[in-house]
C-alpha cells in the first residue's frame, strides 16, 4: 500500500515539474497558444495571464486570460472572455460567453450571448439566448428563455420563463410556474398564482392578481386586462 502511495506521490510530482518546465516554453513562445493542459494553476502549459485559442484541459484547476475554442475540466476560470465552450465541474467567467457554458455550478461576471447551464446558473450581466439552472440568476436582462426551479430575473424579460418560481422586473411573453410574479407582465401567464401589478395580457391560475386594475384586480381561474 506505501509503494503505491509512493509511486503515485512521484508520478504527480513528475507531471508538476513537466508542467512548470512547459509552461516556461509557452510563456516564451510568441502568438496563439493552441493547447492548454493544467494540473492547477500555475502549474500549467500556458500561463493564467495568457488566452488559449483552440483547446485546454484543466485536470483540477486551470486559469486563463481568455478561450477561444474549447475549455474542459473541473474548475475554469477565465479572467477574460469566452468565445466557444466551457464545460467543467466549475465554470467561472470575469468576461462575457458567447457561445456556451455549462457545469454544475455556472457564473459569468459579464453578458452571456449563447447559454449558461448548471445546477446552480449566475450572470451578472444580460442573456441573449437561454439560461437553465435549479436556480438561475440573471442581474440583467433576459432575451429568449430562463428555465428552472428558481428564476429570477432582476432586469427585464423578453421570451419565456419555465419553472417552479418565476420573478422578473418587467416581463414580456411568457411566464409558465408555480408562482409566477412581475412588476409589469405583457403576454401569457399560467400558474398557481400569477402576481403583477400592471397587467397587459392574459392570467390563468388559481390565483391572478393585477393591482393596478382598476375593477377586479384579484381573479380564480382568469384575469385579463389590455
Amino acid at each position: 500500500m506505501k509503494g503505491v502511495i509512493l509511486k503515485s506521490l512521484v508520478a504527480v510530482a513528475v507531471i508538476a515539474v513537466s508542467l512548470a518546465g512547459f509552461g516556461q516554453l509557452a510563456s516564451a513562445a510568441e502568438g496563439a497558444k493552441p493547447l492548454q493542459i493544467a494540473l492547477f494553476n500555475p502549474i500549467q502549459l500556458v500561463p493564467e495571464e495568457e488566452g488559449i485559442k483552440g483547446f485546454g484541459f484543466n485536470f483540477i484547476y486551470g486559469k486563463n486570460a481568455g478561450v477561444t475554442g474549447m475549455d474542459l475540466g473541473l474548475v475554469n476560470v477565465v479572467s477574460g472572455d469566452v468565445l466557444g465552450a466551457n464545460f467543467g465541474f466549475v465554470g467561472y467567467t470575469e468576461g462575457n460567453v458567447q457561445g456556451m457554458q455549462e457545469g454544475l455550478v455556472s457564473v459569468v461576471q459579464g453578458n452571456v450571448m449563447g447559454g449558461s447551464a448548471g445546477f446552480v446558473a449566475y450572470t451578472e450581466g444580460n442573456v441573449q439566448g437561454s439560461q437553465v439552472g435549479l436556480v438561475s440568476v440573471v442581474q440583467g436582462d433576459v432575451m429568449g428563455g430562463s428555465f428552472g426551479f428558481v428564476n429570477y430575473i432582476n432586469g427585464n424579460s423578453a421570451g419565456a420563463q419555465f419553472g417552479g418560481i418565476n420573478i422578473a422586473t418587467e416581463a414580456k411573453g411568457v411566464q409558465l410556474g408555480a408562482v409566477n410574479y412581475s412588476t409589469k407582465f405583457e403576454g401569457f401567464a399560467f400558474g398557481l398564482v400569477n402576481w403583477t401589478e400592471q397587467l397587459n395580457g392574459i392570467q390563468i391560475g388559481l390565483v391572478n392578481v393585477a393591482t393596478a386594475k382598476d375593477m377586479l384586480p384579484v381573479l380564480p381561474i382568469v384575469n385579463a386586462a389590455w
